[in-house]
């Protein structure tokens, strides 16, 4: 990654300003979008909330929601049971 250099003030004609070092990164400065929750579910139906999930846990649960997709499955289905023993509620697709 190359060094950027903040001009301060715009410099006089025929002089050179100096350059200003940080130690601020790019992703320091400019912080991405937030990532939406992903919710895991496993074999006994413990649903557990996760930011960004391992990938050795999306593989041991039993039901994998990725964070921002639409989630649609039958009423009565372990999924379905599992999240609203946990509070959460569907509407009808």
């Amino acid at each position: 990654m190359a060094l950027m250099r903040l001009v301060p003030m715009p410099p006089k004609p025929r002089e050179v300003p100096a350059p200003v070092r940080s130690n601020l990164t790019l992703w320091q400065v400019f912080q991405g979008p937030p990532a939406h929750t992903s919710i895991l579910i496993d074999d006994e139906g413990n649903v557990t909330d996760v930011q960004n999930p391992q990938v050795s846990a999306t593989k041991s649960a039993a039901v994998f929601i990725p964070g921002g997709h639409q989630f649609v499955t039958e009423e009565n289905s372990f999924a379905y049971n599992s999240l609203v023993a946990a509070g959460y509620t569907f509407e009808v697709a």
